[in-house]
């Protein structure tokens, strides 16, 4: 993966285990650095797409690439920056107070995101906020 040596952020896959009744892929919530509280999917996205674009002050996310193919890039409040191409199957913890924006790159790509907070319209904030400083 592209992970920049100074970045916390780091892309990972999902064990899949198949059989010939189909393929299971499971996530264990004792392994996550956060305990999911909502859940909800990014999907029917037109190919090219730029959804995100803003950062929580306070909640941790885990993104899912459930199929198809996203970019992600993440800025961390220290300035580094963070790119990498979630596959099926992959993932990546996002962390409060980073700033995130994803593409979708096929017409059949889905992302699935656990939250450890209830959507709060008042921990959402933009590029605006954050390059002025809010984070």
């Amino acid at each position: 993966m592209h992970n920049q040596q100074d970045s916390p952020i780091e892309v990972f896959t999902l064990p899949v285990n198949s059989d010939s009744r189909g393929d299971l892929t499971a996530i264990d919530f004792s392994e996550l650095e956060m305990n999911p509280r909502r859940v909800f999917w990014v999907r029917n996205i037109p190919i090219g797409t730029t959804r995100g674009q803003h950062f929580h002050k306070l909640c941790n996310q885990l993104l899912v690439c459930m199929n198809g193919s996203v970019k992600i890039n993440i800025s961390l409040p220290n300035g580094i920056r963070f790119s990498d191409t979630l596959i099926q199957n992959s993932a990546v913890f996002l962390p409060a107070n980073h700033f995130v924006e994803y593409t979708f790159l096929d017409s059949d790509s889905e992302l699935l995101v656990l939250a450890d907070q209830f959507f709060d319209p008042r921990d959402v904030f933009t590029i605006e906020d954050w390059e002025a400083g809010i984070k």
